[in-house]
């Protein structure tokens, strides 16, 4: 069973964690919370580097809002 996972932030140590957790096969990224204006929107992916995700990054609201996830990382 795949966990979801909501990033909470893709500054440094956030870019690495979104890698990480796309890299698993057991956990899938449900959200990005971001603090930054220019990030929102964005592809999860794309802030952090790699191949696209589909998860737009949002500010406005948690991501919680709109799914239960099985973790949240704050970093």
């Amino acid at each position: 069973m795949r966990r979801k996972v909501i990033q909470w932030s893709s500054g440094n140590i956030g870019k690495g964690l979104i890698r990480a957790i796309v890299e698993r096969d057991d956990l899938e990224l449900a959200g990005l919370y971001v603090f930054s204006d220019e990030k929102v929107g964005q592809d999860a992916g794309d802030i952090a580097r790699i191949a696209h995700c589909f998860r737009q990054a949002r500010m406005s609201s948690p991501p919680s809002v709109t799914c239960t996830p099985g973790f949240m990382v704050p970093s």
